[in-house]
């Protein structure tokens, strides 16, 4: 597949990408270069805050100018209008090696994040496993889901709303729970794609299409990925110039554009040029809309 580049100006850790239906504009980050993007594809405008912290992931709210952030040491949120950004709650105080990365919501407005062990690089298994993954509901109560987790990232739920996508990217597998959307209680863990034989490549952010298949960046990897949940098979691949791939998402008017961030960090000189860009593609399959936070 042909892919373009739409934007590009060298992201440290470009991730997180959410599109929004309502303006029609692609919400992303630079993780470790601590700024939130707005792409407008119309116009080709990019519009960026920075942030206080290192960002990890960001969801849209039913309010149009407010995004709800997790910042290196919690939950915040920005306003788009003015740039102005709050903390609403702060964790994990007793672990400073932690920080916050990859969230989304669920189809009742809850807002799920995890959090990494900064010490973590290149899947190495020697890391602690120090991180953990939150539910956050609208009413402010936070739950812990599980831990034991080196770098919680990629998440996704299938569209009949019982099962729930989850990449701890060192396990170098996707997993799938038993999901309850009433409560967000999570059962039956189990491994449905399995990367543990291809040498340093990591999955990384994860998006679903409206077949129910999987799109997974490959951190290393050169590519995304698209893969059924069923039987692990990997059904399409899109490669790209740029070796560290981390995350996707549809985005468009009909929802049928992949967008695809990277990052510059650990690359060649070969690759400098495109490391850290945003890119598009038109994979041939349309995605799901994504789910706001409810304040």
């Amino acid at each position: 597949m042909d892919y373009e580049i739409v934007y590009n100006e060298n992201s440290v850790l470009g991730e997180g990408p959410v599109w929004d239906e309502k303006t029609q504009r692609l919400f992303w980050i630079d993780g470790l270069g601590q700024k939130v993007h707005i792409f407008d594809p119309v116009s080709a405008a990019n519009i960026s805050f920075d942030t206080p912290q290192m960002v990890g992931s960001l969801v849209l709210t039913e309010n149009d100018h407010v995004v709800v952030l997790a910042l290196q040491d919690g939950i915040y949120t920005l306003d788009t209008n003015t740039g102005a950004i709050k903390c609403c709650l702060t964790l994990e105080a007793d672990l400073p090696g932690n920080r916050f990365n990859d969230g989304k919501c669920d189809c009742m407005g809850r807002f799920w994040f995890g959090s990494m062990n900064t010490d973590a690089n290149s899947g190495d298994a020697g890391c602690a496993a120090t991180g953990s993954v939150y539910r956050l509901a609208a009413g402010g109560k936070v739950t812990k889901v599980f831990s034991g987790v080196t770098i919680s990232n990629g998440m996704a739920w299938d569209m009949n709303k019982r099962r729930f996508y989850y990449i701890d990217s060192p396990t170098k597998t996707v997993s799938a729970f038993d999901f309850d959307s009433e409560n967000g209680a999570l059962a039956n863990r189990r491994v449905v794609v399995d990367l543990t034989k291809k040498e340093n490549e990591l999955p990384d952010g994860m998006t679903i299409d409206s077949e129910g298949m999987l799109w997974v960046a490959i951190w290393g990897g050169y590519r995304v990925c698209r893969f059924d949940p069923e039987n692990g098979k990997c059904l399409a691949k899109i490669r790209f110039p740029v070796k560290n791939i981390t995350s996707c998402e549809f985005g468009g008017a009909r929802l049928d554009e992949l967008y695809v961030t990277s990052s510059s960090l650990d690359t060649s000189e070969t690759e400098k040029e495109y490391a850290g860009a945003l890119f598009r593609v038109n994979p041939g399959v349309s995605g799901t809309y994504t789910n706001r936070f409810i304040l």
